[in-house]
């Protein structure tokens, strides 16, 4: 039985399955090299496009959902689209967030841990690995050539969701 991600990210990106394995295989390799718990391609609307890692507490498709809506406030709330934001909490055993927009409609999100001593040190790594990652697979994700139609389409999606956090003036 083929796996559901891997069917989704063929329909939706249009890419073959030599540059799915080789995308599955880099974000395999982003998780091992930052020594993080998971990562997280996910386009803007909240769809989970790949998945990588441990996922004790949230399943990754709901994590995308999370995600899409806190990183598109958070873009909204700072009045800027970052490439990178990095959202660190303060107290013993607490997991770090790392942003990357890949692309307009995609981006990355790295979930890690650092010990209180390395915060700066592990936030500067993972920037830059993932703005590696970035440039890496850029040409593989930005193939989107068919506009699809109706109320489940990724283009309806990021457009009620771009009206939701549309900064009014």
């Amino acid at each position: 039985m083929k796996n559901p991600t891997e069917s989704a990210i063929k329909k939706n990106l249009f890419i073959s399955e030599s540059e799915f394995q080789l995308l599955d295989e880099k974000l395999s390799n982003l998780v091992v090299s930052t020594n993080s718990r998971c990562a997280l391609l996910i386009d803007k609307s909240g769809y989970l496009i790949l998945a990588k890692g441990h996922f004790h507490f949230v399943p990754p498709d709901d994590m995308g959902v999370m995600a899409s809506g806190a990183f598109s406030a958070l873009c909204n709330m700072m009045d800027m689209t970052a490439a990178h934001l990095t959202i660190s909490y303060h107290f013993p055993g607490a997991e770090s967030l790392h942003f990357c927009v890949i692309s307009p409609n995609i981006f990355l999100v790295i979930v890690y841990k650092a010990n209180p001593q390395e915060t700066l040190k592990k936030s500067e790594e993972i920037m830059k690995m993932s703005r590696l990652f970035a440039k890496e697979i850029k040409g593989l994700i930005g193939k989107r050539g068919v506009k699809d139609k109706g109320p489940a389409s990724f283009d309806f999606i990021t457009k009620k969701i771009d009206e939701i956090f549309k900064k009014e003036v």
